[in-house]
Parts: structure tokens; C-alpha cells; sequence
């Protein structure tokens, strides 16, 4: 026992006046406070001196609950910012000023013979802004590159950049302007969207005149085993990892490089928001108010985003859910699921009573289906459907309506489907019937102009045997009429 104020301590156990418990604390703030990690071998009881699981919590006329906190970073979503310089100078370059804009003009440089320093990017980002990323993008090309000593077997021009402006020298990085085998303008890049080259950079920094880069020409060694095996053909090989850090056989190799510069360019990556922490709370448990079982993002159950029921109901964005599932109406992303496929229960053993859905073209026939916007929501996407209160008059099995008997709570759409598939059949039943119809009377037409031929050729060789028997029967009568021509001063007369 210790003095005032008393408190019993034995082996890290302490019990104050209050009968407030500390384990690995001398000073417990709670009816129970432990400090370090706990190994129950056996239930715990929380609540209560019976427990018959695990974990037991009791708490009699009160919710029920546990309640997790943490923090995180607190962040806007990321922005980015892109600028190109106004000004360019330099000891060892070629018209420098040329490398401000993008017009096919160069500034030139050669390795080991002075920097490229440019400068008065413009950038005016948030004083509380957080940057997280810097990338600097250069448009050029080689003019040469040259190495001799053994073992480098081929180079490529380069320019060694390096940001200014912040607390210290930041990171160099080299960024390829060329092959080794051809002069045309190229693209390089250093840095990215996560890559702040080093340094922790403040806004006003980078919003400040100094902020830019130098660029040195320089140039990178290439071995021939790595070029034509590893990394394949220009501009690829440069970014592969063993052929950017291979050194070949000699890395002390001389390189005799130049480039030229035709515009260089910066993008900040940055967070608008102050960077903060964020408290979060969540809460598993039951609640007193409705004795259903909740899950919320508060310290105290309200406003849970989840529900169960005793009945096993469960609501999503619903305090007290009437169905299996329900989600709320009031939100357009909570209302929404999103799933591979959804398997609704449907087998012959659980149905009884089955027949066919009659006169379901003439059903069908008589449903609107419309477009529409959700009442509440105006800025909300289109949707289209079906007023269920319509469909409930011509087919009441899909629509659930509410005990008022006048409003429906929903329809079932996936039903519409096999009142699709009937009313399809009894059209193709219809679309059968008039093509035998069609057929029937198109065998009987054909049957009644073959035979109008038959009888049409009948009687035209009738017509034939006629004017031949005709003709015989004329030729006898001249020749009875006529048996031989008068012949007159040696003339046949008739």
C-alpha cells in the first residue's frame, strides 16, 4: 500500500482510491487501463463474471458496443501544374535563350563545357499546398557522342539535370537525348509524380523566381551485350534498369558528347489542402434504442451504415430494414450495387401451382416503358424503366406494392423477363400460324395455275389439230374444184 493518495501496486498491477485498475500503467485513467499487448487463454467477460464465449460483453439499459479510432493524413485529391520557363542563361551554351520554347531553334551544349540554367517558371501554387512530385520533361537532340577506351562499346548524349531553387542541391538525373545513331528531336524525362527529386519542397519555393534547373551536357556509355540483348532498340533500352547503371568493362571511359535543348518544361504534382490529421471513429455493437446490431463510422452507433436486425434483415444506409437487403433511396452511390451476376433462388422444388403466363403479348402490349430522372436528385444521370404503379394495373405479380394499396415500394424487374420470353413465343406462335396460312395458299395458287397452264396448252393444241384438219379439208375442195389448169397461147390459165 503506498501513501496518499492510496493505492495497492504489486508485479505492474496498480488499484487506485478510485478502484480504477492500471496493468503496465501506474496511472489508470479508466475503470481498467493496459498498457502493452494481453493473452487470454480462456473467455473474457466484459460486463459480465459468466462469460461463455471469447470475447462477452453485458451492459444492462445501455448500448452495447466497441468502438474503434485511429487517424490518418488528411489530403485534397492531388493536383498538378505544368510551365515552361522565361528565362535561359549560361556560361558554355549556344544560344541559350532558345531553350524557353518549343520552335525548332536550340540551345546548344557540350560535355564538360559549362550549364544551361533556366529559370522563371510562373508557378503559383497554394502557400498551404504540399508538393509531392516533380517531373522535368526536355525536347532535344543529339548532335554527337563519342567515347573511346576499352570496353564502352557505344554512347548516347545526355543532359545531367538538377533542380534549384530549393534548400539544397537536389538529386541529378540524366535524361537521354539521343541513340548514338540518329540526330532526330527526342522527348526525355526525369522525376515523376512522386518524386520530389530529394528535397522537401514548400510552395512558396517553387512559386519563387530562383525555381528551375540546370542542365549539363553529358553523355551515357552503352555496351553492346546490353544494347542489342537486354533492352532492345531506342528510346526503350535507356529505361531499362542493368542498362541504365551498366557501366561496361570501363567506366572511366572518356565521353565527348553534345546536345541541343529546344524547350524544357516542369510539372509540380501538390495537395491544395492543409495536411492534417483526420479522426476516425467506428463502433460495432448493439444498440439500446431498437436492439438491432449495428455498424457505424461514429464513436457512439448513430447514424450506423449498416443493420441487422434480429430477424436477420440487413439495411445499407437504412436504420430499420423491411427486407432481406435493402439499401437506401436517399443516396445515388449507396442505393447502387454492383456485382459479376446475381443467382435468385428458382427451382421446380420450391414452386407449386406452375403454368404458363396467359395472354402475355397483350400484356406486354400494354406496358410503357419510359426515361426519367430520380425525384430529388435533378443533377443526376438519366434512367430508364418502368412506372411501377402502371405495370401493378395490367400485371400485378411485379409490383410490391405498399399497404395503402395505392403506392408501389418496388417492381421486380428480373420477372420482366419471363413475361418477355411468353409474350416472344406467342408472337412466333402467331408469325407459325400466318406462314402455314401463306404456304396453304401459295401451294393451292401454284396448283390452280398449273392446271390453267394445262388447260390453256389443251386447248391451244386443239386450236392446232383444228387449222391443220382445216387446211386438208381446203386443199381437197381445190383439188375437186380444180383438177388442172386451161392452157391458152401457151399460157397456163386459171
Amino acid at each position: 500500500m503506498t501513501a496518499v493518495p492510496y493505492a495497492l501496486q504489486t508485479r505492474g498491477i496498480v488499484v487506485d482510491e478510485q478502484e480504477r485498475v492500471g496493468i503496465g500503467t501506474k496511472n489508470p485513467g479508466t475503470r481498467l487501463s493496459v498498457v502493452g499487448s494481453a493473452d487470454v487463454s480462456a473467455n473474457l467477460g466484459i460486463g459480465t463474471r459468466a462469460p461463455t464465449s471469447m470475447l462477452h460483453l453485458s451492459r444492462a439499459a445501455a448500448d452495447t458496443a466497441i468502438r474503434f479510432q485511429t487517424s490518418r493524413l488528411s489530403l485534397d485529391p492531388a493536383l498538378s501544374a505544368n510551365k515552361s520557363p522565361t528565362a535561359a542563361g549560361g556560361g558554355g551554351w549556344t544560344t541559350p535563350a532558345n531553350a524557353i520554347s518549343s520552335d525548332n531553334t536550340y540551345a546548344q551544349g557540350v560535355s564538360g563545357e559549362g550549364v544551361l540554367n533556366v529559370s522563371g517558371f510562373g508557378f503559383s501554387l497554394p502557400r498551404e499546398a504540399v508538393v509531392v512530385g516533380i517531373t522535368v520533361t526536355v525536347e532535344g537532340h543529339e548532335d554527337s557522342c563519342s567515347c573511346t577506351g576499352f570496353g564502352c562499346d557505344d554512347c548516347f548524349a545526355a543532359v545531367r539535370t538538377q533542380l534549384s531553387g530549393g534548400s539544397s542541391p537536389s538529386f541529378a538525373y540524366m535524361i537521354p537525348l539521343g541513340d548514338g545513331y540518329t540526330t532526330a528531336d527526342v522527348t526525355g524525362y526525369a522525376g515523376g509524380a512522386l518524386n520530389v527529386w530529394g528535397l522537401e519542397w514548400e510552395a512558396d519555393q517553387v512559386n519563387s523566381a530562383a525555381f528551375g534547373l540546370s542542365l549539363a551536357a553529358d553523355g551515357v556509355r552503352m555496351c553492346e551485350d546490353c544494347y542489342w540483348t537486354t533492352c532492345g532498340t531506342f528510346p526503350n533500352y535507356y529505361q531499362c534498369t542493368r542498362c541504365y547503371l551498366q557501366t561496361c568493362e570501363n567506366q572511366n571511359a572518356p565521353i565527348a558528347s553534345s546536345a541541343s535543348v529546344d524547350a524544357v518544361s516542369i510539372t509540380v504534382y501538390y495537395y491544395p489542402g492543409t495536411v492534417g490529421d483526420l479522426n476516425l471513429n467506428w463502433s460495432v455493437g448493439l444498440s439500446q434504442q431498437d436492439a438491432n446490431f449495428r455498424i457505424a463510422p461514429t464513436a457512439d452507433l448513430s447514424a450506423p451504415a449498416v443493420v441487422v436486425t434480429p430477424q436477420g434483415k440487413v439495411g445499407i444506409g437504412v436504420p430499420n430494414p423491411s427486407y432481406g437487403i435493402e439499401l437506401t433511396t436517399n443516396d445515388d452511390l449507396k442505393s447502387k450495387g454492383l456485382a459479376r451476376f446475381w443467382l435468385a433462388y428458382s427451382s421446380r422444388r420450391w414452386k407449386e401451382n406452375i403454368r404458363a403466363i396467359p395472354d402475355a403479348l397483350q400484356k406486354v402490349l400494354q406496358l410503357q416503358g419510359v426515361m426519367y430522372k430520380w425525384a430529388g436528385n435533378p443533377g443526376g444521370e438519366s434512367d430508364i424503366g418502368f412506372v411501377a404503379e402502371d405495370v401493378a394495373s395490367v400485371v400485378p405479380e411485379l409490383v410490391q406494392m405498399e399497404p395503402d394499396g395505392q403506392n408501389a415500394v418496388g417492381m421486380k424487374y428480373d420477372r420482366v423477363g419471363a413475361l418477355t420470353v411468353e409474350a416472344i413465343k406467342e408472337l412466333h406462335a402467331a408469325l407459325v400460324a400466318k406462314k402455314r396460312e401463306i404456304d396453304a395458299l401459295r401451294t393451292e395458287t401454284e396448283a390452280a395455275i398449273t392446271d390453267l397452264r394445262a388447260q390453256q396448252e389443251a386447248a391451244l393444241a386443239e386450236k392446232d389439230r383444228q387449222v391443220a384438219e382445216l387446211k386438208e379439208r381446203l386443199a381437197r375442195l381445190e383439188a375437186l374444184l380444180f383438177p388442172s389448169p386451161v392452157v391458152r397461147d401457151g399460157t397456163a390459165q386459171d
